[in-house]
C-alpha cells in the first residue's frame, strides 16, 4: 500500500512538472502563465506538497505504532503551526 502511494505521489509529481511546460503562454518572465493558469498550478502544487506531506508523516508513524503498541500508539500529532497567545500547537495551516 506504501509502494503505491508512493508510485501515486510520483506520477502526480511528474505530471505537475510536466504541466508547467505545457501551458506557457509566453517566453517573457513577467507573464509566462495566465492569471487562471497561475492559479490552477498553485493550488495544485499546493495539493501536492500537502499530500506528500501528510504521507511523510503518516508512514514512520504507522511504522511506530506496529513496533510499540499497535494502532493504539501514542504518538504525538502532527503540527502545522504555533499559536502563541493561546500557547499551543496547532494543527491547522
Amino acid at each position: 500500500m506504501l509502494r503505491e502511494h508512493a508510485k501515486m505521489l510520483n506520477t502526480w509529481y511528474l505530471a505537475l512538472d510536466a504541466l508547467f511546460g505545457d501551458i506557457l503562454t509566453c517566453t517573457s518572465e513577467a507573464a509566462r502563465y495566465s492569471t487562471a493558469a497561475a492559479r490552477f498550478i498553485r493550488a495544485t502544487a499546493d495539493d501536492y506538497h500537502r499530500t506528500r506531506q501528510d504521507f511523510e508523516h503518516v508512514v514512520p508513524v504507522w511504522t511506530l505504532a506496529l513496533l510499540t503498541c499497535g494502532a493504539e500508539a501514542d504518538y504525538p500529532l502532527p503540527t502545522r503551526g504555533v499559536d502563541l497567545a493561546m500557547q499551543t500547537l496547532t494543527t491547522e495551516p
